[in-house]
């Protein structure tokens, strides 16, 4: 998960900025959010693919979602 989706060079500053946040997540929280929301996976298929439940999958992408929103708002008021 080190390198953007394909055509990074081409993306607008704005998808940088989130793919960056996405790396700075906690490994399960990035992991869960990437299958849920880029791979388009149910909540039920993405606690199949980790171990865990479906109740467990749905927290975590809260949490990841949270800390993304959070990460974005502080890097927003470090720009100039």
């Amino acid at each position: 998960m080190n390198q953007p989706p394909d055509s990074a060079q081409q993306q607008p500053p704005q998808l940088d900025q989130v793919w960056q946040a996405l790396q700075r997540l906690a490994p399960e929280r990035a992991e869960v959010l990437t299958l849920r929301v880029l791979s388009g996976l149910s909540a039920d298929e993405v606690a199949q693919v980790i171990g865990r439940s479906e109740a467990a999958v749905k927290l975590l992408v809260r949490q990841a979602l949270r800390d993304l929103q959070a990460q974005l708002i502080s890097s927003g008021e470090r720009e100039p």
